[in-house]
């Protein structure tokens, strides 16, 4: 982290990052972002502090963690592990998420680092709706620009459940783009959605600056053109991190391999499918021995990021997951995955983002993710070719383009671009 604020310059421009999510957190991988972009924005003239969360309210053993400079951390807990009866508690008491306690404190902190320090402006960055609550109050408390960044929408059609949920969501969304001065989306359908949503607003003032990989990360790891042929082991399929009853519900290609395992279909290449940190190892677990998949299906925890990162480069193929349900995501994971070089096999709608991005860079293995029909045909015909070593890898020249360097070239530049337009719009 050291070179996130090395060579400060004089007449570096300063924002101030409010982020719940920030190493050493653990439970999202959407830390990543605000990582990188705290490293690389330095780069570009602006020179970054972070205001985030103690550690002791992720939860995940976060709590032994070297300090790192120019990050501020206030006192925040859940409300499920602080307020629950008997591993319950009332949904009105995680409003409008389990961290709400990190408000008052992030707000006090926030004014007091304006006090001492000159910022240009506040980006505050979503999921956890309360980053927004904070990133509004210091807007109002110092009046400087604040930049809203959406890792995801904040109301999609089956996100928040709850009826008080919703209604809690939907009121900071209108007001985090009512009342900031720059809209971040993480995908050009998300941008959409905003600009059809809110018809007041500037498109102008509404970004798409995307996820990424860091080439960083991948120093030092195989490279793509040593990986030994297919064809010559057992074939290796890697799924790396969360999946979900409904966005990202793996049962009909659960069953779609059970119907080619039935049928006796592929019995002459094995393979093996590695569902890593599912995040839902006992429901996977049930519908893998039902199945009778414990062949070609298996279970992994978790491993740290530079070891996922490995597993990704050395892995045969590599699955994605994305629900029609979410057409305006594109999971973090699959820039990491367009870098590893591997073969990706893709369960995801065909109008969606994620399938627009696929068919840019010439992946041709996708499938909806819920026709169990055609995922088994595909399936054959992609294993068949994967066993043959005839699936052209991603053109690594246009994955480049998704750097994180290059995310936060682009970020800067809309910082540049809100100081110079001087105002936000009401």
């Amino acid at each position: 982290m050291s070179s996130a604020v090395a060579g400060d310059g004089e007449h570096d421009k300063r924002c101030l990052m409010v982020a719940f999510h920030y190493p050493p957190c653990s439970t999202s991988s959407g830390y990543l972002r605000s990582e990188k972009f705290v490293r690389y924005l330095p780069e570009f003239g602006w020179q970054p502090e972070v205001l985030t969360a103690g550690v002791a309210a992720y939860g995940d053993g976060s709590e032994q963690h070297k300090p790192l400079p120019h990050v501020h951390r206030t006192y925040a807990f859940d409300a499920r592990d602080k307020l629950s009866w008997r591993g319950k508690y009332l949904e009105l008491l995680a409003l409008p998420d389990r961290w709400w306690s990190w408000l008052p404190g992030a707000i006090w902190r926030g004014r007091q680092l304006f006090r001492a320090t000159h910022y240009q402006l506040i980006w505050s960055t979503y999921p956890t709706p309360t980053t927004l609550l904070v990133g509004y109050g210091l807007k109002v408390l110092t009046g400087r620009p604040w930049v809203v960044d959406l890792r995801d929408p904040v109301i999609d059609e089956i996100h928040p459940r709850g009826r008080l949920k919703r209604w809690a969501f939907r009121k900071i969304e209108a007001l985090a783009v009512r009342r900031s001065d720059t809209l971040v989306t993480t995908t050009t359908g998300a941008r959409q959605l905003y600009l059809t949503r809110y018809p007041m607003l500037d498109e102008n003032r509404v970004h798409c600056i995307g996820n990424g990989f860091d080439e960083a990360d991948f120093v030092g790891l195989p490279a793509i053109s040593t990986r030994p042929a297919a064809g010559v082991k057992k074939l290796r399929l890697i799924h790396s991190g969360t999946l979900y009853p409904v966005e990202r519900n793996p049962v009909p290609f659960l069953n779609a391999l059970a119907r080619l395992k039935q049928e006796g279909c592929l019995a002459s290449q094995p393979f093996e499918v590695l569902l890593r940190a599912t995040g839902h190892d006992d429901w996977l677990r049930g519908l893998i021995a039902e199945r009778n998949l414990g062949e070609w299906v298996r279970l992994a925890p978790a491993i740290g990021y530079r070891q996922a990162l490995q597993e990704m480069v050395e892995a045969d193929g590599l699955l994605v997951f994305q629900a029609a349900n979410c057409p305006a995501q594109i999971p973090a994971k699959l820039y990491e995955y367009l870098r590893a070089g591997n073969p990706v096999f893709a369960l995801a709608d065909a109008v969606g983002d994620t399938a627009s991005l696929l068919r840019e860079g010439g992946v041709a293995f996708l499938v909806d993710l819920t026709d169990e029909e055609a995922i088994a045909k595909v399936w054959v015909d992609f294993i068949e070719r994967l066993a043959a070593g005839s699936i052209s890898a991603p053109d690594q020249g246009w994955v480049a383009g998704f750097s994180r360097r290059r995310r936060a070239q682009s970020l800067a530049a809309v910082f540049d671009q809100l100081l110079e337009s001087g105002h936000g719009f009401e």
